[in-house]
């Protein structure tokens, strides 16, 4: 077992695992749809090339039978060109698999009616009586882990922080089950690049963790979401 021999191994392990990772980077930028029409496309593709190149490989008897070449060299030649064939061929799918797919943006992916409808009702789910520890976690899971809160004039750093959901965490598990009645509603959204406004009224009755006694409030609220990468970055949140 010569060098042909371990680098033909090679190049086999080093396609399948291009290949498994190309799929998972397919699966990730575009839909299960998508990813299965690139796949049987580049499967095409390859198949074509490995027929042509086996049709394209001397013959015996005919080239023989043309040429000066002995039946043995005929032989060697063909093995010969079969193993360039194949490198050549393994090669080609390589730098095809490593090719960037024309993929949709990650603005044109991004639904923002949808982030918005699934974001609000994360929060409100926080916020009733029965919210647990998973409503919780659901809800920061819109979030980016550096994320960035602001809430006039109780908090007015606005800037990412490294522990910015760490920091949310705490405070919100703190407050987490407070409410006796709880209810928002959502009336009016808009969005931009990478910004999305929502406006919303909430109506809440509770105990205060701090003191015990009854709170009510009825609020108006304002919130400006900054997005990066499909998460909420930064919130400024606006209200009494």
């Amino acid at each position: 077992m010569g060098f042909k021999f371990w680098f033909t191994r090679f190049i086999k392990v080093f396609l399948a695992i291009t290949a498994v990772l190309f799929i998972v980077e397919l699966l990730k930028q575009h839909s299960v749809q998508q990813s299965l029409m690139f796949a049987v496309t580049w499967a095409f593709i390859t198949t074509a090339i490995f027929v042509g190149s086996r049709l394209y490989q001397p013959r015996k008897g005919i080239e023989c039978a043309l040429c000066n070449d002995t039946p043995e060299t005929n032989d060697n030649n063909i093995k010969k060109h079969g193993v360039k064939m194949k490198v050549w061929l393994s090669m080609l799918v390589s730098f095809m698999l490593l090719l960037p797919f024309p993929a949709r943006s990650a603005e044109q992916e991004f639904n923002y009616d949808d982030f918005i409808n699934n974001y609000f009702a994360a929060w409100v789910n926080v916020q009733n009586p029965k919210a647990s520890t998973d409503d919780l976690e659901h809800y920061l899971s819109f979030l980016t882990d550096d994320v960035g809160y602001q809430h006039l004039p109780y908090s007015t750093d606005d800037s990412r922080q490294e522990d910015g959901k760490k920091g949310l965490r705490k405070g919100m598990t703190y407050y987490l089950g407070i409410h006796t009645e709880y209810s928002a509603k959502l009336t009016n959204t808009a969005y931009g690049h990478n910004v999305i406004m929502i406006e919303f009224d909430t109506q809440a009755k509770g105990v205060h963790p701090d003191n015990g006694q009854l709170m009510t409030f009825n609020h108006h609220s304002f919130e400006v979401l900054e997005i990066d990468n499909g998460k909420v970055s930064v919130i400024r949140h606006y209200s009494k």
